[in-house]
């Protein structure tokens, strides 16, 4: 949500306010009135002064709402950041209020956001239904999670950008009653699933485009501030159930679309014409090629007759950018976060899926290098008991 800048106060209503509400600020208050109270009694900057008013607001609003709000006014630093980047979070909730997704999500972006001081911007369109468990492409099963903790989860990360947007939702997509798939493509089973290709493939892209368009409408918003040419820098998608063990290098600023390794194997139709697999997991994209990634849901949902295009969404990825000269053979750090239970029962296969990394580009030894990283990172957090974001980044670089 935007933040609404305050009226300008004078000095004396600010201290005023300040001594009303000195009784909930501690030391931070302390702090802030302090400076305040040397501003009023000198002259000042007047810019100077109504960041000092609107910390002291905000701090009121948040502790009046049990929030909390950094010292540094984080937040009005934040919105001043012209140049952002977006990360649309999509798909079903799964892992996604576990530790092990939530914190590193968090780490890899701020991480981002400070080193290169751009703003960063969560938006979420996730589906979770509480009464049922929810089963994979292999046919393992994650816990049931309420709505209340995914909520929560998704929103600690929403309220870190002063214009993110969260949506849950139970039900998918509707595809139109006219539109017609072949028989192979409709009773194709999908991996261990009982579910056809069409079935498996479809709801992620229009999970994708819904955030999308919160990432459009946040766009139009934001115009009225930095100017009718502003948009996003780079719009990242990402599913909710992965897990970061090394930072984001500096590729978010990049002018080809980059969609990195470890993925999976993929097929013939699925590579695009370097030979890289698509990547339905995680995706970097410069903005003038995001509309290619997102909408790619469109043409399920606006079929009318007999369809014959792609029906897997890395096919329609690669479709989207078969001629595109896309960034070849990036690797970034990340696996998917299968759960507690499996993690449990299968310690071992934490990170067997980045293994495919070698399948994807014949690098053995950057292989074995990525899967031990991506132990010694899984065995360092499980030791953890409310791990910091900052420790999470401290300990990544001791791995690299």
């Amino acid at each position: 949500a935007d933040h609404a800048r305050p009226e300008p106060l004078s000095s004396r209503d600010l201290l005023r306010l300040v001594q009303k509400h000195s009784n909930m600020f501690q030391s931070v208050s302390d702090e802030l009135l302090r400076i305040c109270q040397i501003n009023t009694r000198s002259n000042f900057d007047v810019s100077g002064f109504l960041v000092c008013a609107l910390c002291l607001s905000l701090l009121i609003a948040y502790r009046l709402s049990d929030g909390k709000l950094s010292p540094t006014c984080a937040v009005y630093r934040e919105e001043e950041k012209v140049s952002r980047i977006a990360v649309c979070v999509s798909g079903a909730a799964r892992t996604l209020a576990e530790e092990l997704s939530l914190r590193t999500i968090e780490a890899a972006f701020s991480g981002v956001g400070e080193q290169m001081d751009v703003g960063v911007d969560f938006f979420f369109w996730l589906t979770n239904d509480p009464t049922r468990e929810e089963y994979n492409s292999k046919g393992s099963n994650y816990a049931t999670v309420s709505n209340e903790v995914v909520r929560l989860a998704a929103t600690h990360l929403v309220r870190l950008s002063p214009f993110g947007a969260l949506s849950l939702n139970k039900k998918n997509y509707e595809l139109s009653p006219t539109c017609n798939f072949s028989n192979a493509d409709s009773q194709k089973l999908f991996d261990h699933t009982n579910d056809t290709y069409v079935e498996r493939n479809v709801p992620p892209m229009f999970k994708k485009l819904k955030c999308y368009e919160h990432i459009l409408a946040a766009e139009e918003r934001l115009k009225h501030s930095f100017g009718s040419g502003w948009a996003y820098s780079t719009i990242v998608s990402l599913r909710p159930d992965i897990f970061f063990f090394g930072s984001l290098p500096g590729y978010l600023f990049l002018e080809r679309p980059l969609f990195p390794a470890p993925a999976h194997g993929c097929s013939r139709l699925e590579k695009f014409q370097n030979g890289d697999c698509a990547n339905g997991h995680i995706a970097f994209l410069p903005r003038k090629d995001a509309d290619n990634f997102f909408l790619t849901a469109k043409t399920f949902l606006e079929c009318d007759g007999t369809y014959s295009g792609c029906v897997s969404s890395t096919g329609c990825i690669r479709d989207a950018f078969n001629y595109t000269n896309v960034v070849s053979r990036t690797v970034v750090p990340y696996t998917i976060n299968r759960g507690i239970k499996f993690r449990e029962s299968n310690p071992q296969m934490v990170c067997d899926r980045v293994k495919s990394f070698r399948r994807n580009t014949g690098d053995e030894e950057g292989t074995r290098i990525l899967v031990e990283r991506c132990e010694r990172f899984y065995h360092w957090f499980q030791k953890q008991n409310n791990t910091g974001v900052k420790d999470v980044r401290r300990h990544w670089a001791t791995l690299a």
